[in-house]
């Protein structure tokens, strides 16, 4: 099992999942002497092309990136990467050999090289990822490196949990889920957009100005200032129109007038048409409706208040 890095900030994700790869940099090295060359080799044609590198190292840990990258990483093992963009960490099947990238195969800025063909085979949002795979997806500052414990990235892998699915459990859980998102209507419009600024603010995010009201577009705007989100400003419209989903036209109208922010989000009370999910979809627009905050609504999180209003205990952390 691999983790990978693609590019500072995952500036070269959308460039490598159009193409199915995953890539390392290092232009300047020769693809015959990664793809066939001994260790040694390696290690002195990296010395060779890459004098930037003033100890040994540092060309050792430039060549120990390679050569897992070429030589240990085979073909159907799993390869991790984290989509800043989307949130997501992105379990992928290792399908090819190594190959080099071509000099004139797209924008010579993009840093990825290097390649591997790739199936996505699960996208998982890195806040419900596994304590242990986040820390050793999100912690090391290199390009390649092994993401252990392997058992449960497999299982991550296949399965999108590390606890084997129960048909008994998952029907139960989809009733919870089903009450607590009934129960969730019956809110006005104030306690939603409470709920959704409370939501942001669980994941780490900073709400300085007012919440709802009388805004004409964004009811929440949120600053992701560190933390594992970067960098980021959201900012989203909260709608609760009586048993009435929300179209096509109403998103697409609040997201041009929704000004300079690097995301726009919707939640829904009562949903969205289908339209409106393929238009958001092609315009990278997150929607939200009341099954998605069924779990942060039986948290601790929540605040008092909003609880009473549900009738919900506590029950998770």
């Amino acid at each position: 099992m691999w983790a990978i890095k693609l590019g500072s900030a995952g500036r070269c994700v959308s460039f490598c999942e159009e193409r199915g790869v995953v890539g390392l940099g290092w232009r300047m090295i020769d693809h015959d002497v990664l793809a066939t060359g001994s260790s040694d080799e390696l290690w002195a044609h990296v010395k060779e092309r890459c004098p930037w590198y003033s100890s040994t190292t540092a060309i050792s840990q430039a060549r120990g990136q390679l050569w897992r990258f070429a030589r240990e990483c085979e073909v159907g093992h799993i390869v991790v990467y984290y989509d800043p963009s989307r949130k997501d960490a992105v379990f992928c099947r290792v399908d090819g050999d190594v190959e080099r990238r071509s000099d004139e195969d797209g924008d010579p800025t993009v840093d990825i090289w290097f390649m591997r063909r790739v199936t996505i085979l699960r996208r998982i949002p890195v806040l419900n990822l596994h304590g242990t795979v986040k820390g050793r997806l999100l912690g090391p500052r290199m390009s390649f490196w092994r993401l252990r414990p392997a058992q449960l990235v497999s299982e991550l892998a296949e399965h999108g949990t590390a606890i084997h699915r129960d048909e008994e459990v998952e029907e139960a859980f989809a009733a919870l889920v089903d009450i607590v998102a009934r129960r969730a209507t019956q809110l006005n419009d104030r306690h939603w957009e409470a709920v959704v600024a409370n939501y942001f603010r669980a994941q780490g995010a900073q709400i300085p100005g007012r919440v709802g009201g009388n805004q004409a577009v964004v009811d929440v705007e949120a600053h992701f200032p560190r933390g594992a989100l970067g960098l980021e400003t959201w900012r989203v419209q909260v709608k609760r129109f009586t048993n009435r989903p929300v179209d096509a036209l109403e998103i697409l109208r609040d997201y041009e007038n929704s000004g300079d922010c690097d995301r726009f989000g919707y939640a829904s009370v009562f949903g969205f048409t289908d339209e409106a999910r393929e238009r958001a979809d092609e315009a990278n627009i997150r929607l939200w409706e009341p099954k998605d905050f069924a779990i942060f609504l039986l948290s601790e999180r929540v605040s008092e208040n909003l609880r009473e209003q549900l009738g919900f205990p506590a029950l998770l952390p």
